[in-house]
C-alpha cells in the first residue's frame, strides 16, 4: 500500500552464482577399460583390451576409436547464474495513495548448449511481475481501492527432460562411443540407440512453458462511524485469470557407429 508523502522510489537488484548441490563423479575411459579386463580375469577369460589400447584410452591419442568421455562434464555446467530486479514507487496525498512495483527475474539452467544450434536447449526461466495498488478517497467516508497484478513466466527446456538426460549419463559408459564423430554426427551403437547424452541434450529440439497470471480487485469501503462507532460496510469484486501454454519442438537425431 502507498503512504501519504513524497514519492518514494526504491530499486533493488541482485545477482548470484548457482552451483549444483551434487555432481556424481564418474571414472574415465582408461579406468573403465581396466576394470573390464579385471572382471574378465576373475571370470577366467583373457583381457578385452591390450596395453596399447589401454594407453590410447589414457592419453586420448585416438579419441574416436578409443574415447574417454566424461558425460557429466560435457552436459552439465559447474555453475550458472540468476538475477532478481525490482523497482517500486509509492506515495500519495490526502486524496490518493499509490504503490507500483515491477520486477524481472532470470534463472539460467545448468545444461551446456551447442553453439551451432539456432535454438536454446538450456533450461531457463524468465519471470516478469507487476503490482499496482491505488486507494482513492471519493468522499469523506467513502474510499475506493483498486489492485492490479500480473506474473508472466517463460520457461525453456531441452527436448528431453532432466530425468532422461541424467539416465543417459548414468547408462552410457565413457568408452561406448565419442560424443561427436569426425563428420559431426552423434556417436552411437546398436545398443541404446538414441541414448547419446549429448544428442539428447542438444540435438533433440526444445520445449517451452508459458505461464501467465492476472489478478484484479476493486473494493469500496463506506465508513459508518457517524451512525455507530467502528461500523463500516465493504464490498469487493475480484477477478483472477491463469493460462498455461506448452510448446514442444521435439526432433530425432541421427547416430553413427565410427569404425575407423
Amino acid at each position: 500500500k502507498g503512504k501519504t508523502g513524497k514519492p518514494d522510489i526504491t530499486f533493488r537488484t541482485e545477482s548470484s552464482m548457482l552451483t549444483a548441490l551434487r555432481r556424481p563423479e564418474y571414472i574415465n575411459g582408461y579406468e573403465y577399460a581396466s576394470l573390464m579386463n579385471e572382471a574378465l580375469a576373475f571370470a577366467g577369460e583373457g583381457p578385452r583390451w591390450g596395453p596399447d589400447e589401454l594407453q590410447k584410452f589414457k592419453d586420448g591419442s585416438d579419441p574416436y576409436l578409443y574415447p574417454s568421455v566424461n558425460w557429466m562434464e560435457e552436459l552439465v555446467k559447474k555453475n550458472t547464474f540468476q538475477t532478481i530486479n525490482n523497482l517500486s514507487v509509492s506515495g500519495g496525498n490526502d486524496v490518493i495513495t499509490y504503490y507500483l512495483n515491477v520486477g524481472y527475474t532470470l534463472q539460467n539452467g545448468l545444461w551446456n548448449t551447442d553453439p551451432a544450434n539456432k535454438y536454446n536447449t538450456n533450461a531457463s526461466i524468465n519471470r516478469y511481475n507487476f503490482r499496482n495498488n491505488v486507494d482513492v478517497k471519493l468522499a469523506k467516508s467513502l474510499t475506493m481501492s483498486l489492485g492490479l497484478g500480473a506474473i508472466i513466466r517463460n520457461g525453456n527446456y531441452p527436448g528431453w527432460g532432466s530425468d532422461a538426460l541424467f539416465s543417459a549419463i548414468n547408462t552410457i559408459s565413457p568408452i561406448a562411443y565419442p560424443k561427436v564423430n569426425p563428420d559431426g554426427s552423434m556417436g552411437g551403437e546398436q545398443t541404446f540407440v538414441g541414448w547419446n547424452p549429448w544428442g539428447r541434450s542438444t540435438q533433440s529440439g526444445y520445449r517451452t512453458e508459458d505461464h501467465s497470471t492476472l489478478q484484479a480487485n476493486l473494493s469500496l469501503n463506506w465508513d459508518l462511524s457517524f451512525l455507530l462507532k467502528g461500523l463500516s460496510i465493504r464490498g469487493m469484486f475480484a477477478y483472477d485469470r491463469t493460462s498455461i501454454t506448452y510448446n514442444s519442438r521435439i526432433k530425432n537425431f541421427m547416430v553413427k557407429r565410427y569404425l575407423g
